[in-house]
């Protein structure tokens, strides 16, 4: 309660601070109007002269600290959200704005239009900046509107297709002034979880209805988001700013639960061709391993072949030249073997007169005495051996 001054004389100074004070006390408000005169000036103040049919506001504030400044231009309807203010030393009264949010489907056309380019020239749509698909998706984040058709439209198309997906189910609003904060939220709190991917989604509307995908603290949530987002609001002909940012752009969410089964039977498909080339691989490297043993076998028999013909050749060989040592065989040729007290005599030298020896021949043996040795033959055997 501020103190009565009815009867106390103030300076100029005093009452401009004293209503300052009353002012801001004031707290927060949000005031519609039209936008009739709009200036930013070289340092950054804002100068705007909010319009109704019966009286005008002036508004003021830093620029870059007023939140949608730069999408909002003149003749533009707008919500302004800010406290009055007074300006003590000139006892100037002003609306002091935080944001300023442009309403109906025209200022919102513009709005969009002017925050579309500004991203888009920052480089937020970039092909070089999305994300690509994960390999094999087991598990998402669903953020969309409880009780929604754009979560029945999705979670039924998985389950039709025995989708064996894991879908973490977070509602959140999609309408409204709390809902850009509250999706933002939501995905900040998804940054260190296990999901694969954030699918965010909602139904058809007008301009109005999707202001929340058209935030751009939304925007840069999403641009910036580790995981892999798809956006999927609206129906075919509906744009958001979040469609243009996400990694991938879904015309329906039907369509975003049908990129994510392509996606894994791609994956599927993939592993099966896999499958196959390396089983005929292996087919091929068995049948050449198989061809190869053959002709190792052939060379292997053929060899063997060689080396026993090459051995009977020469076992029959020796056999011939041991079948030439046979005794039975010299002896059939008219040879003799001389023998003394059951040993062989090569030389007469070994021989006496009067001794008796044996005769072996062929067909028999006879013993004999020695009557006479021939001298000559005698001293020729002395150049050979016993």
């Amino acid at each position: 309660m501020q103190p009565d001054l009815s009867n106390q004389i103030i300076s100029v100074s005093e009452f401009n601070s004293l209503i300052k004070d009353i002012l801001t006390n004031l707290g927060t408000f949000q005031i519609k109007g039209e936008i009739t005169e709009f200036r930013v000036t070289p340092n950054k103040g804002l100068y705007l002269t909010l319009s109704d049919d019966k009286a005008n506001l002036r508004v003021g504030g830093y620029a870059p600290n007023i939140k949608g400044v730069d999408l909002v231009e003149k003749d533009m309807d707008v919500i302004v959200k800010g406290t009055a203010d007074l300006y003590v030393p000139y006892g100037s009264f002003t609306f002091s704005a935080v944001s300023i949010e442009p309403v109906g489907e025209g200022s919102l056309a513009i709005a969009y239009q002017k925050l579309k380019e500004k991203l888009e020239g920052e480089g937020l749509f970039a092909e070089e900046h999305k994300q690509e698909l994960p390999m094999f998706i087991t598990r998402i984040a669903l953020l969309t509107g409880k009780d929604s058709a754009a979560y029945s439209d999705f979670v039924k198309i998985l389950e039709e297709h025995r989708s064996s997906v894991e879908v973490d189910y977070y509602p959140v609003l999609v309408q409204g002034d709390k809902s850009a904060k509250e999706i933002r939220k939501a995905l900040t709190s998804l940054q260190n979880t296990d999901v694969d991917l954030v699918v965010l989604t909602r139904g058809g509307g007008s301009l109005e209805d999707l202001k929340s995908f058209n935030d751009e603290e939304l925007a840069r949530t999403i641009f910036a988001s580790p995981k892999l987002v798809i956006a999927g609001v609206g129906h075919e002909k509906d744009e958001s700013i979040a469609d243009f940012i996400a990694d991938i752009r879904a015309s329906t969410p039907s369509q975003a639960a049908y990129y994510i089964l392509d996606q894994n039977q791609r994956f599927i498909d993939s592993l099966s061709e896999k499958t196959d080339a390396m089983l005929e691989h292996l087919n091929g490297t068995l049948t050449d391993s198989g061809n190869k043993v053959d002709s190792l076998q052939s060379s292997l028999n053929l060899h063997l072949d060689q080396l026993l013909t090459g051995y009977s050749e020469k076992v029959a060989s020796l056999e011939r030249i041991l079948a030439s040592f046979d005794m039975q065989n010299i002896l059939k040729r008219g040879f003799a073997i001389i023998q003394k007290a059951g040993r062989q005599i090569k030389s007469v030298k070994k021989l006496k007169t009067s001794e008796t020896i044996k005769t072996i021949m062929t067909n028999g043996s006879f013993d004999s005495k020695i009557l006479y040795i021939n001298p000559h033959k005698h001293d020729s055997d002395k150049k050979g051996k016993n």
